[in-house]
């Protein structure tokens, strides 16, 4: 069966996004914004006014050209080829030529924009004038008729005019052209005969006044799209000025309040290593001074007290422990270390765990390993117990009559998954999504009638889930819950190779305890005495070296309250030399996952029992 999705169990870690041009002055920010919209709208406004001023022209040239075309062919070539003399000009057939002219002129120039329009020709190779139809006088007042006369000579003619005259080809002037009349946009169009010849050209001026004009109010509404534009950008630059200004301050705010909160984690994992040596040393110095009066010669009654008393103690350790754990998981100061796990040592130590209580309900409690499943593999021991022990228990707990059963397989290569089944009440289908969750239970009896915080289940999605592994269940109420947790596991290729050690027996076995606390003194020391074992006790870290040589004690005991970095470097350089009777290292209430641990060879967390302290003890030197 797949796993099941499940409620996240923790928030993620959303760190706040801090801008890289967030601490850049606000005046910079301002003006590149300002500069971000005005450099772009000013490209755009100069192109669509140069785009306007181009079809302006274009569409002029054109009409022009039109203009020209048309009145060009209103002109007769076989009469205006007879024009040679400046007498004509009176003849009928001049005038009926200049009347056509100026008729359709009238006609086409709605807007009155052309001012002359005539007719050239060339003669001995130069060009000369011939129609003219502006009015005589000297309406300009530059001193000359304005009318041309029949052949009067055109020396300031343009090149188009003289191209049209030599190629039979329409044009425009590129440019204004200039002469005595004035400065003017002029078009010409051939004067074709019927033999196709080139008879004549005619010329339509067009006075750039109107156009000059219109052209003032393109430049015009230019300036004003310009200004606009400029309105725009400097308003945009003010926004994002005080828009910069007010992120400073939020990303301030932000700084201090990320501040704060790392100060309040640090704060709060100081708090915990603190509880978690002040809550569990005096319960473990309680449980050891219980199980140490347990061994003496009391009355039956008595046995009793004891027992109850160490139930009800050790039961409160294991709140304290959950409670301190999941803690230590929530604010993410939980370390993974990768050493080798014994498998068959593993189940039996999780086993044994909850032994006595399966037996007061006469459960089934086997574990198994499947075939082909690597019986040592890498991965966190420690972690990986406490996960177990926390499913295990849960199963003996809620399982009255029947069976709990463990098994470990191989489903997919490096991958190691752990089957936990029992026969107890089982979980409804309305509680399952919420069974990770912290504190749940999922009935109100069940913490009157088992106990618990709630919280073992969600230590337990926690640690599989910083081990990169993955939990899931199955359960049907009144038949029992089925739990899966697949882990990494890559088997071990090599034997852990063993140090080099004293032959056995060789020499004392005296205890050296290196403490400050008490009550971890006197649980040592009277477990030391009932081995009759002498012991004796520093204070210091630093004393040990002198008082190992000292004493030639065998078993060293340091307590992780007072071990310090050059300590931790003399241990594990004492542990590389070949002695003649080699030094049992061990470290007293240390904390999972912490590398210091590496350096020792025997490591006991919290709650210290008198029955590790033993077992440690009785470790061949």
């Amino acid at each position: 069966m797949s796993p099941k999705k499940l409620h996240p169990t923790t928030p993620p870690n959303v760190a706040p996004l801090l801008l890289l041009w967030a601490h850049w002055p606000a005046w910079l920010v301002g003006m590149m914004a300002m500069l971000a919209f005005a450099l772009p709208m000013s490209v755009i406004i100069r192109s669509m006014h140069e785009n306007a001023r181009e079809v302006m022209e274009n569409s002029l040239r054109q009409g022009l050209l039109s203009y020209a075309r048309a009145l060009a062919g209103v002109v007769d070539p076989d009469q205006h080829s007879q024009f040679t003399r400046r007498e004509q000009e009176t003849s009928p057939e001049y005038l009926q030529q200049l009347v056509a002219l100026d008729t359709l002129k009238r006609a086409l120039d709605v807007k009155g924009m052309v001012k002359y329009v005539y007719t050239c020709v060339l003669h001995d190779g130069e060009v000369r004038l011939v129609l003219d139809t502006t009015p005589e006088g000297d309406a300009d007042g530059d001193g000359q008729d304005d009318k041309a006369h029949i052949l009067d000579p055109y020396p300031e003619a343009s090149h188009t005019l003289r191209r049209t005259l030599e190629k039979g080809v329409p044009a425009v002037d590129s440019i204004p052209y200039t002469d005595r009349w004035g400065t003017f946009l002029s078009a010409y169009a051939p004067v074709f005969n019927s033999a196709r010849e080139v008879v004549a050209c005619l010329g339509v001026d067009v006075e750039l006044t109107d156009f000059n004009a219109q052209l003032a109010s393109l430049h015009t509404a230019e300036l004003l799209h310009f200004v606009g534009a400029f309105s725009l950008s400097l308003l945009a630059g003010i926004f994002m000025y005080i828009y910069h200004l007010r992120l400073r301050v939020a990303v301030g705010d932000l700084t201090t309040a990320e501040m704060a909160a790392q100060a309040s984690s640090r704060a709060k994992s100081d708090f915990l290593a603190t509880m978690s040596h002040e809550l569990r040393t005096p319960m473990n110095a309680v449980l050891g001074m219980i199980q140490l009066l347990q061994k003496a010669n009391l009355k039956p009654v008595e046995h009793e007290y004891l027992k109850t008393a160490y139930e009800v103690g050790d039961r409160l350790m294991t709140m304290i422990n959950d409670i301190l754990d999941f803690s230590q998981i929530d604010v993410g100061t939980i370390a993974l270390v990768r050493d080798r796990v014994d498998l068959p040592a593993l189940l039996e130590d999780v086993t044994a765990s909850v032994r006595d209580e399966a037996r007061l309900r006469k459960l089934d409690l086997t574990a198994h390993i499947a075939p082909g499943c690597p019986t040592l593999f890498w991965g966190d021991n420690t972690r990986l117990r406490q996960l177990l022990r926390h499913v295990v228990g849960n199963a003996v707990k809620f399982t009255d009559s029947g069976y709990v059963r463990i098994t470990a397989k191989v489903v997919l290569p490096g991958e190691i998954q752990f089957k936990i089944e029992d026969t107890g009440v089982g979980i409804g289908k309305e509680n399952q999504e919420a069974l990770f969750d912290a504190f749940y239970q999922s009935d109100s009896s069940i913490r009157r009638r088992h106990g618990g915080t709630g919280l073992g289940l969600a230590i337990s999605k926690r640690l599989c889930d910083a081990m990169k592994g993955r939990i899931w269940f199955e359960s049907e109420v009144g038949r029992g819950t089925t739990f899966h947790i697949a882990l990494p596991g890559e088997p071990v290729m090599e034997p852990p190779q063993g140090e080099a050690k004293a032959p056995e027996g060789a020499g004392s076995r005296s205890v050296l305890l290196a403490t400050d606390d008490d009550l971890v003194q006197l649980l040592v020391a009277g477990v030391a005495r009932k081995m009759e074992l002498p012991i004796h006790s520093v204070t210091t870290a630093s004393d040990l070296p002198a008082s190992v040589e000292a004493e030639d004690a065998r078993y060293v005991m340091v307590d992780a309250s007072i071990l310090d970095a050059p300590t931790v470097e003399w241990v594990r350089e004492q542990r590389k030399k070949i002695r003649k009777n080699s030094v049992q290292y061990c470290l007293l209430n240390a904390t999972a996952g912490d590398t210091r641990n590496e350096a020792f060879h025997h490591v006991l967390t919290s709650p210290l029992k008198p029955s590790t302290i033993r077992e440690t003890l009785t470790h061949p030197v």
